[in-house]
């Protein structure tokens, strides 16, 4: 989660600086997909957003027994970095980042510190 947090934190948004994150949205583990996500709600880049939409409907899940899912957490984060709520529907998610991405400007966000849960 740190190193995901530091480099986003550490951008000076180039693609090439951020898309050495792409790693994270396509990791195995499901609390490095869940914590890629999160951290891009906190430091918003257009670019993210394609990324996310591919994890709307990922149904990894954080923890044994835990019922919150990376799905869960890219909703939550388009959201906060759109202002849309488009909930679990990664097609509608798609058609509107198809019609919006040219005039697209993340939401500002607050500038608390990430923290987990």
């Amino acid at each position: 989660m740190e190193e995901v947090h530091a480099r986003w934190r550490n951008t000076e948004g180039s693609d090439e600086e951020r898309n050495t994150t792409d790693e994270f949205f396509s990791h195995p583990s499901s609390f490095v997909r869940w914590a890629a996500v999160s951290a891009c709600s906190y430091y918003p880049y257009d670019n993210c957003i394609p990324q996310i939409i591919q994890l709307v409907d990922d149904r990894g899940v954080l923890l044994r027994g835990n019922t919150y899912t990376v799905g869960q957490a890219a909703s939550y984060s388009l959201f906060r970095l759109t202002g849309v709520g488009l909930d679990f529907d990664q097609m509608a998610w798609q058609e509107w980042w198809r019609g919006n991405q040219r005039s697209f400007a993340p939401r500002p966000v607050d500038e608390r510190p990430f923290k987990l849960p």
